[in-house]
């Protein structure tokens, strides 16, 4: 836990310097290229033995990964590392209560 505690600090401050040279679609790919590779390597030493279900849900699931993880590296680049790390960290509680907000409206 502490090392992927570390890894994601890394990961925010590397992201946050090269976004002074690169937009945040370049950090993303750059981002999930390394993630691609890692996980081939994976896969090749360790085929998979299960068969796929959901294909399309499972396309939706990769699309709004990536969209966050764009806006997750948007946000970077534009505002100060400790408010994004602050504003990442608390928005459980956000959607808690606009969930709460809404729900109860309805």
């Amino acid at each position: 836990m502490l090392l992927a505690s570390l890894s994601f600090a890394f990961m925010g401050g590397f992201a946050k310097i090269v976004s002074r040279h690169l937009t945040g679609v370049e950090v993303t790919f750059f981002r999930n290229i390394f993630g691609v590779l890692i996980i081939g390597l994976s896969i090749y030493n360790f085929p998979l033995k299960q068969k796929g279900g959901r294909p399309l849900l499972l396309l939706f699931r990769g699309i709004m990964g990536f969209l966050a993880l764009l806006s997750y590296f948007y946000i970077i680049a534009y505002m100060p590392l400790g408010e994004v790390v602050t504003y990442i960290k608390h928005r459980r509680y956000l959607l808690l209560y606009l969930h709460i907000y809404f729900l109860e409206r309805g």
